[in-house]
């Protein structure tokens, strides 16, 4: 071992030594303990939001299942009404409904879809 390697273990000991000395292990308590209070709410606070996404997505998932449910009964609809293409384009909106809820579409997408199947829709009745 070299003298510096030696002078830095020396003043490691002895730095060390002094911390122990200065350190108040009531004040250690005390921080480690607020640190834990800390901790806790923010676990808390982290639950309350997976249960509040937990719940919006169930209320998205029942308005996708009645938006599907309606746009079966349009293309029943128009089945018995004879318009096979407004009914395929039902079904089509269904499909997308579908992959939405299966998380396969963005909000975005089907908001661009809905939008040109709803102008569809309504430049097929228009030319009729």
């Amino acid at each position: 071992m070299g003298f510096f390697s030696r002078l830095a273990t020396l003043f490691r000991i002895r730095a060390n030594a002094a911390l122990d000395r200065a350190e108040d292990p009531g004040q250690v308590m005390d921080y480690s303990y607020t640190k834990q209070l800390e901790q806790l709410q923010q676990l808390r606070r982290s639950i309350a939001e997976v249960v509040t996404n937990e719940k919006r997505l169930d209320l998205l998932q029942s308005q996708v299942q009645q938006q599907i449910n309606k746009l079966d009964q349009q293309a029943m609809q128009a089945l018995q009404a004879n318009r096979e293409d407004l009914a395929r384009m039902a079904e089509r909106s269904r499909d997308v409904q579908k992959d939405f809820a299966a998380g396969r579409l963005g909000d975005r997408d089907l908001i661009i879809i809905l939008l040109v199947a709803v102008a569809l829709i309504l430049i097929i009745v228009a030319v009729r």
